[in-house]
């Protein structure tokens, strides 16, 4: 796997956290 690509995988994945996290804040 290019390490580039797994790269923008974990920025990604990063990204969706972020989201969730301050969707369950703002939520609470």
């Amino acid at each position: 796997m290019a390490p580039y690509l797994s790269l923008i995988l974990a920025d990604g994945i990063a990204k969706v956290f972020a989201d969730d996290r301050r969707a369950s804040t703002i939520s609470s």
